[in-house]
């Protein structure tokens, strides 16, 4: 009677444990992370009677923790996949739209610059319309400059979010390193310990791409990306964002050890950290570099044309725009490392906006500081190399469009490395240098008045002087020199001018061309008479009415001057903003795919290892007729060792 007993009672105990846990199951059915479990039974030893052997009932074998760790670690990864989409793509949105919305964008500040302009050009002597493009050529400089400010103000945000990210990355780490120590310590594996690591593990790869190694004894190593540990065993590192050692655009994600930062944002792949990161090397700063390049481009074209027009007062005319080359300019294109050991002092000149490009550069030094060698990022190609000579020492990169100086007094090292960026200041740079309506350069340089005595239907077409032709121009006296053109005969033209320049009789052809010794250029149409005389002298006292040179201006507009001659102003701010939103789509469509692709591997693991209430109410009512029955089986033993006492006691 008594293995009757032995095998009731263990029976219960083994029922109640199921029931147990179910009830658990069932209670922690919106518990995030929470992994079902399942009791598994097993039969007692048997106890031999005679021949045979008679059985001793049930008890529980083990209590599973329903978990698939490569279930888990597909979830982990499309979850990486998801956040690094999604971190990207609203970042991306949000600073196209920004930088394409019509009424603040620098399209259409340009656009505003060019039709009044056209208008002033039409009535240069209206006082009204040349105050009206004074102002709208100051707001084109501050649409550049807010544009510029916008895409710094927008890197700071990402830099302000990977600090919060890495903040609560490190709070993770540290947990589950604190669980591995706990599962050490632990007999067994406690299951809700292993539920709250999955939970920490699943936060993390929201932040980033992980890997996850099961170390045989319960703990678990995790590992960035490409393979720099952030738990090892019992120990887990610190992450920090810390300053670029020379591009204050990029702040890095480095470990934090002894008091020094080892970066390691090349081994951060996926995530929201990994998002942000390649959205600020993708988007942001080549938007910069294509900003700063339309800005430095359209204001060398205009300052150049500037230069060789005069003003209302029937002055030179200066630079519209700020100087691109100015002191601050040139050196505001130079990053230096911070661990440098020498001190070179490197500056940066424009020399031609048709081949400059949108990359940055590295400079490096080798043969003790004596050779240097300049690398165009975006391809990896050495643009220029060689040897330093004597200071100052200016090296032409033609193909790229700009050159660089090493300055009196630098000294190089091996060890050191500059980073070059042409362009991307360009936009902050762009400033108007003018500072009154009356400077603006609308006049030609030159006039051409024909002599009222002449007779002949002879014309001489008004002077036509090139930036190009600026240094001959600059050179030749351009405020007092005067020219006298005559005919000595009707088949040849004589050129004077007051610094005691002469020509000589040169034959004559009708619809010439003639270069001045200023660097301009004049046409001569028409039949001579001998003693008939022109003059051309500098536009000193009737520029007022005189909008040549803002017309030469206004070409400027339609005149493919970039990307090696295939692009205008607008058209190259087109293409950045094309190129940003196609980017930003393709993210888009990507969060979209890989949001799903995470839905469907949630409900995956939620397969395996989530509770089904359906399916649990089912074997609470399984288990609570077994308990019955076994409880039923436990009174009849007792019955039956109760009559067979009464009957030992009769």
């Amino acid at each position: 009677m008594t293995d009757i007993s032995s095998i009731a009672s263990t029976a219960l105990i083994a029922f109640q444990s199921s029931l147990n846990t179910i009830s658990n199951n069932i209670s922690n059915v919106n518990t995030e992370g929470y992994a079902r479990q399942t009791i598994e039974f097993s039969t007692r030893s048997a106890t031999q009677f005679g021949t045979g052997y008679i059985g001793n009932g049930v008890q529980v074998a083990n209590i599973t923790r329903n978990a698939d760790e490569y279930v888990n670690g597909v979830m982990r990864d499309s979850l990486s996949n998801f956040t690094y989409s999604e971190a990207y793509a609203q970042s991306a949105s949000y600073i196209t739209d920004l930088l394409a919305d019509p009424d603040t964008s620098v399209d259409s500040q340009i656009q505003r610059f060019y039709d009044e302009l056209q208008s002033l050009s039409e009535s240069p002597s209206n006082g009204a319309i040349r105050e009206a493009f004074f102002s709208t050529a100051d707001d084109l400089s501050q649409r550049f400059n807010t544009a510029y400010n916008q895409l710094v103000d927008e890197i700071n945000n990402i830099h302000d979010q990977m600090s919060t990210k890495v903040d609560t990355v490190n709070s993770i780490i540290t947990g589950i390193a604190d669980i591995n120590s706990q599962i050490i310590k632990s007999p067994g594996t406690p299951s809700d310990l292993l539920d709250t690591r999955d939970v920490l593990l699943k936060e993390l790869s929201e932040a980033m791409n992980i890997s996850v190694l099961d170390q045989g004894d319960g703990t678990v190593n995790v590992f960035m990306g490409t393979g720099q540990g952030m738990v090892v065993g019992t120990t887990a590192i610190s992450l920090a964002v810390v300053d670029n050692s020379i591009d204050q655009n990029k702040r890095e994600i480095a470990v934090v050890e002894n008091s020094s930062n080892y970066p390691v944002t090349e081994f951060i792949t996926g995530g929201e950290l990994g998002g942000l990161v390649q959205v600020r090397d993708e988007i942001y700063i080549p938007a910069m570099n294509k900003l700063g390049r339309v800005g430095i481009s359209m204001a060398d074209a205009i300052n150049n044309q500037a230069l060789v027009g005069r003003d209302l007062t029937g002055t030179r005319g200066t630079y519209f725009f700020e100087d691109v080359n100015s002191t601050s300019n040139i050196a505001d294109r130079v990053m230096a490392d911070s661990s440098n050991i020498a001190a070179a002092t490197i500056t940066v000149s424009i020399s031609d906006t048709t081949s400059l490009t949108v990359s940055d550069y590295s400079l490096s030094f080798n043969g003790g500081g004596a050779n240097y060698a300049l690398v165009r990022d975006s391809d990896g190609t050495t643009v220029s190399s060689g040897a330093i000579g004597a200071l100052p020492d200016t090296i032409d990169v033609a193909t790229d469009g700009f050159s660089f100086t090493f300055t009196t007094g630098s000294t190089f090292n091996d060890a050191d490395n500059y980073k070059i960026v042409p362009t991307r200041s360009g936009a902050s740079q762009f400033d108007l240098n003018i500072t009154k309506a009356t400077q603006i350069p609308l006049a030609g340089a030159y006039l051409t008045e024909s002599n009222a005595a002449n007779t002949s239907d002879m014309t001489i077409t008004q002077p036509v002087i090139s930036p190009a032709s600026y240094t001959t121009y600059n050179a030749a006296n351009p405020d007092a020199r005067t020219y006298t053109v005559s005919f000595p005969t009707t088949s040849q033209y004589r050129i004077v001018d007051s610094d005691g320049g002469d020509t000589g009789a040169v034959a004559y052809t009708d619809g010439m061309t003639v270069t001045l010794n200023n660097g301009g250029t004049i046409e001569l149409a028409g039949t001579p008479v001998v003693g008939d005389t022109f003059t051309i002298s500098p536009n000193t006292a009737s520029a007022v009415g005189d909008a040549r040179n803002g017309v030469l201006i206004g070409d400027t507009q339609t005149t493919q001057i970039m990307d090696s001659s295939t692009l205008t102003f607008q058209t190259a701010f087109g293409s950045m903003i094309t190129d940003m939103g196609v980017k930003s789509h393709q993210e888009s469509l990507s969060m979209q795919s890989n949001k799903a692709i995470y839905e469907a591997s949630e409900q995956r693991r939620n397969e395996v290892s989530g509770v089904n209430l359906d399916e649990e109410a089912a074997n609470m009512m399984r288990f609570q007729q077994s308990y019955q029955a076994i409880s039923q089986v436990f009174r009849t033993s007792t019955t039956i060792f109760n009559t067979f006492l009464d009957a030992v006691g009769g």
